[in-house]
């Protein structure tokens, strides 16, 4: 949605812009006060002259993994749960909100106490039959367990914040300071710095002694159980097979040869190019270019145009005005600009293809499939079906083993070894591509007793194909002794061990702050780019062949740049890739320009009056947050984090 949504919500602004400010506060900040309520325990974050602590930081914590494993139409289980990275999602929100406070305590900006109650007094929760009514408000501080002073706090503070924002994010007066900002953040050029460290790289000092490992060993037998494994053998029963066996009358199919027999003519095919423009403007000066004979590149470049090739089309592909018309043009030829939508297009044609013929005997075999297809339904089909299930319960009633039934049938048997219930098996997944059906042959399976077949378990993606589970097999689940796993045990112990030491060293890479980026620029493997904001707006020429190296080795490049934007000269922070790798980002240098060049204040204009609406308050609050003097301690954020989920595990 277009920023013009903001400015055809702002008519009414007390109600509708600052209703929904405290919606919007409610959502992004939560309620509770972290800026002022302040703490003798150790700081998470400071931000300028306030901190976050840490009871303020676990409070917000455990609230956040509540609402999200609770928040969907099932709870999360654990492993779901730790996919889910809450961790960065509080702290971003809390650092977003002090950093906001603090502005507003800069801008000297305040919520009048009339204004205030006129809010509240007009929010739907406390009205009965259109008025405010005192009852309901009394009831709902009580229910909620909050002071009525320290409510309307809380929504004064969320009304000045998006004072602050909203006037922005609705299309009035963007403040120059803010401007300001923003352009300078956007022309800064950053020297990044980008290490991987493999957690197996570390040097492990601690040599594990035969009682470290057998203590290791005892603490997580879990982590060595052998899961229950089964032999399977899958009957397919797959009475499409029938179909071929139904017999069709060669009079019956010449008459079909005959009839149908044209629609099987060869068809032309067209290759083009298709070209998209946002504007009519450029698509006709495009269309003139192009009927002069000037290359895709030459219109892709100079009109920022969209170029794709359409490839194997055919008349059908396209409407019938525009498929006639374009299936006339000859080789090399352009079409008129046809707008559909929002957008333009323009058509070349590329290469005409003449389609292959197919032979009498071809078509006719197409046709005897089509009549076998449609007496499916036929009472000799159903006679058939109805046979061939008799035989099957019947064989599996009277002790007849699968591969006599499968003979008897004419169906297909697949056998599946080492079938374990928590793994993904590719077999059966080739077997049963349809996941439900898949899930329930799976449950099945581990449902039937040892030398028993399941019942007939039909495809919910096909009316023709039903499965039956022959369990050969079973080996019970069951914890290895340790002389069995030792090598294991061993080679896990190590490990753990390793993660610990490059757990330490990112913290210590990460607390030297100013520093840090000296550290990274050490390590083995380090990788360098420059990165400007502008050069993504402008189009212009940048070192980002440096960046697209970097894809390909870099897991996740996005994160690395959204780090980068939360980070000052000499700073570093990492992410954790998985249990074997963790990425390590920092700036090694800012180039900053003092003075902003007017026609960039003009594109940040139309880029914040064309931007989504939703991409405005991020690009502020970058704004705020890069003047503020932000202090995270990292080892103490990890530590906190770390002992909570484990507390929430144990209870």
């Amino acid at each position: 949605m277009i920023l013009n949504s903001f400015r055809n919500a702002s008519h009414s602004f007390i109600i509708k812009i600052l209703f929904g400010a405290i919606i919007l506060s409610f959502c992004l900040w939560g309620i509770t006060d972290i800026v002022r309520n302040y703490s003798s325990s150790k700081a998470v974050f400071k931000v300028d002259s306030s901190k976050i602590t840490t009871e303020q930081f676990l409070a917000e914590y455990s609230r956040e993994k509540q609402r999200i494993k609770n928040g969907g139409s099932r709870p999360l289980t654990d492993d779901e749960m730790a996919k889910i990275n809450v961790k960065e999602i509080v702290s971003d929100r809390l650092i977003q909100d002090s950093v906001l406070s603090q502005a507003l305590e800069k801008l000297n900006i305040v919520v009048p106490q009339k204004s205030l109650i006129r809010i509240v007094h007009s929010l739907p929760e406390f009205q009965n039959r259109g008025s405010f009514d005192a009852r309901i408000y009394e009831t709902a501080m009580r229910r909620a367990g909050i002071s009525e002073a320290r409510f309307l706090t809380q929504i004064r503070e969320s009304i000045a914040r998006t004072q602050l924002i909203h006037p922005i994010a609705a299309g009035y007066k963007f403040p120059e300071f803010v401007k300001e900002i923003i352009c300078k953040e956007f022309e800064a050029k950053n020297t990044v710095l980008v290490a991987r460290l493999k957690v197996d790289s570390m040097k492990n000092t601690e040599v594990p002694t035969d009682d470290a490992l057998r203590q290791f060993y005892s603490n997580s037998p879990d982590k060595y159980k052998k899961p229950e494994i089964r032999d399977v053998a899958i009957l397919v029963i797959d009475y499409g097979k029938l179909a071929e066996s139904v017999s069709i009358d060669e009079d019956e199919l010449n008459r079909h040869y005959e009839e149908i027999k044209d629609s099987y003519a060869p068809k032309e095919k067209r290759n083009f190019e298709r070209f998209s423009f946002e504007s009519g403007e450029d698509a006709n000066k495009a269309w003139q270019m192009l009927n002069k004979g000037a290359k895709t590149k030459t219109i892709s470049v100079k009109f920022a145009a969209r170029v794709e090739a359409i490839n194997n089309c055919e008349t059908s592909d396209f409407s019938e005005n525009i498929g006639r018309e374009l299936f006339n043009l000859k080789l090399n030829k352009t079409s008129r600009v046809y707008k559909v939508g929002d957008f333009y297009y323009v058509y070349r044609l590329t290469a005409v293809e003449k389609g292959k013929r197919k032979s009498e005997a071809e078509v006719k075999e197409e046709i005897k499939r089509e009549l076998q297809s449609e007496k499916l339904n036929s009472p000799e089909f159903y006679s058939k079906t109805k046979e061939t299930r008799d035989k099957i319960d019947d064989g599996f009633g009277a002790g007849k083993s699968i591969e006599e039934i499968a003979k008897e049938t004419g169906m297909e048997i697949v056998e599946i070894k080492n079938f374990a219930k928590s793994a993904n098996n590719s077999e059966l997944e080739k077997l049963i591509p349809d996941e439900d059906t898949r899930e329930e042959v799976k449950e099945t399976i581990f449902s039937t007793e040892e030398l028993q077949a399941s019942s007939t378990i039909a495809s919910r993606a096909s009316d023709t194909i039903s499965y039956v589970a022959f369990v050969r097999k079973v080996e019970t689940a069951a914890v290895p002794e340790f002389e069995k796993v030792a090598a294991q045990v061993k080679k896990d112990f190590i490990f753990e061990q390793k993660g610990k030491v490059a757990s330490q060293r990112i913290n210590e890479i990460v607390s030297k702050n100013v520093e840090a980026s000296k550290e990274v620029s050490k390590m083995a493997g380090v990788k360098r780019f420059r990165f400007s904001k502008k050069d993504l707006i402008m189009n212009e020429k940048h070192h980002y062949k440096d960046v697209d190296e970097m894809l390909k080795e870099i897991p996740n490049i996005n994160l690395v740049l959204d780090i980068v934007s939360t980070l000052k000269k000499g700073e570093a922070n990492y992410y954790k890739v998985s249990e074997e790798e963790y990425i390590l980002v920092s700036i090694e240098n800012i180039e900053k320009t003092q003075k902003v060049a007017p026609e960039f204040k003009e594109v940040i204009d139309r880029y914040l009056d064309l931007g989504v609406a939703n991409d405005v308050p991020p690009l502020i609050i970058m704004a705020f947050k890069h003047k503020a003097n932000i202090k995270i301690n990292q080892k103490l954020l990890d530590q906190i984090t770390k002992r909570d989920d484990e507390r929430e595990s144990n209870n």
